[in-house]
């Protein structure tokens, strides 16, 4: 369960995350668990939905609403730093576990 403050500030925005199950957007980017195209998560299976990948995708969300060029940032940052080692992925991975740390973006 998300901290209530961070369920007020999701309800706040106009534009919301929305999750979405789908088998076939997590393969295409190698059979991923979850993948985040702004505005939607996809999720493969509710099977595979815990709430740390939750919030793990709901960053990512954050960092594609806030990132000028956000899909080439990321790509570049991939190729250049291989997937564990990109900027994007060091700062979800490491925040998975805090639910309250999507509220960086509240200010």
């Amino acid at each position: 369960n998300y901290p209530k403050e961070v369920i007020k500030f999701i309800e706040s925005l106009e534009i919301k995350p929305k999750i979405i199950y789908s088998k076939n957007v997590c393969r295409l980017f190698l059979f991923a668990n979850g993948v985040t195209l702004y505005p939607n998560i996809y999720i493969y299976s509710p099977f595979h939905i815990r709430k740390e990948l939750i919030n793990h995708e709901l960053i990512h969300w954050f960092q594609e609403r806030n990132t000028e060029h956000f899909y080439l940032s990321y790509t570049i940052e991939t190729l250049c730093n291989g997937y564990k080692n990109n900027k994007y992925e060091k700062e979800a991975y490491r925040n998975e576990h805090n639910f309250n740390y999507i509220l960086k973006w509240s200010m």
